[in-house]
């Protein structure tokens, strides 16, 4: 689904849109200005730190990067590093481990600062912490307004996750299958109707082990 929209591939039968209009025909710089990804796989260059976010805004300064970094639970990494934000990182990010390449990722979208926000698994490769530092980034993000007079729609976010835990942060929640649409609920109500399947089995497995706690 994120390939679609991002338009690596087009669909064989109907249509993908973005505000309505066929993505086909939206203009390529239009849609790469206004959208980014982040995919379950972090790529870095062999570079610095300080380069592989400038990547994503060529205008950024330290100050934006250490903002960015701290909306992904990375700051305090980078700050520890001898070299801090000139730490080289090694070819595909290879002196880093998975989860700091992933934190790194999600800082650049951060730096962004694009209309769609398409993730898939960001938080895969986390802990707790991490994660819920970077769920209520991606809360924040969703409802910052995007106009210049500051009263623009939010940021439109497309999650893709195996994680309950991270899904629970969505408005909608969509359970797909093989391509198809199996169920779709308010994200308030996906995790705890229990008409859903999915309910039901998350619920399960918050149920306390071995009686009552």
């Amino acid at each position: 689904m994120l390939k679609l929209l991002m338009r690596y591939w087009d669909p064989q039968s109907g249509r993908v849109t973005m505000s309505g209009e066929d993505l086909r025909t939206v203009d390529a710089h239009h849609r790469r200005r206004v959208q980014t990804m982040l995919a379950q796989e972090t790529y870095l260059f062999d570079g610095t730190i300080r380069e592989n976010l400038r990547l994503a805004n060529q205008e950024a300064d330290d100050e934006m990067m250490r903002w960015a970094l701290a909306k992904a639970s990375a700051l305090r990494l980078v700050e520890s590093l001898p070299d801090g934000l000139d730490t080289q990182v090694g070819e595909l990010g290879g002196r880093l481990s998975e989860g700091e390449r992933q934190r790194i990722g999600l800082a650049r979208v951060f730096l962004r600062h694009a209309d769609l926000v398409l993730l898939d698994e960001p938080t895969s490769r986390l802990d707790a912490f991490n994660e819920a530092v970077i769920l209520q980034s991606i809360n924040e993000l969703a409802s910052e307004p995007r106009g210049g007079d500051g009263v623009g729609q939010g940021v439109a976010i497309v999650l893709v996750s195996h994680r309950d835990s991270t899904m629970r942060v969505a408005d909608t929640v969509m359970f797909l299958e093989n391509g198809v649409i199996l169920e779709r609920q308010p994200g308030d109500e996906f995790f705890t109707n229990p008409e859903t399947d999915r309910a039901r089995n998350f619920l399960e497995s918050m149920a306390p082990v071995g009686g009552e706690a």
